[in-house]
């Protein structure tokens, strides 16, 4: 299988920081490769390394600043 979309969710929960720093850079490197990453996360850092960001509150998108 050769997925073009793979969802993380909450990938770096209970990691270390260099733990985190791992698992970001497999991440970053699939998106380089063409891969589709959907990152469900509450890390600020994970966050501002994204692309786009999609916020969402009471399960529904937040529009303003986050689109």
């Amino acid at each position: 299988m050769e997925p073009r979309i793979i969802i993380f969710d909450e990938p770096t929960t209970m990691l270390d920081p260099e733990g985190k720093q791992e698992v970001r850079d497999i991440i970053e490197e699939l998106n380089k490769n063409g891969y589709t990453i959907i990152l469900i996360t509450n890390d600020i850092d994970e966050i501002a390394m994204s692309k786009r960001k999609i916020a969402l509150k009471n399960g529904e998108i937040c529009h303003g600043k986050y689109n």
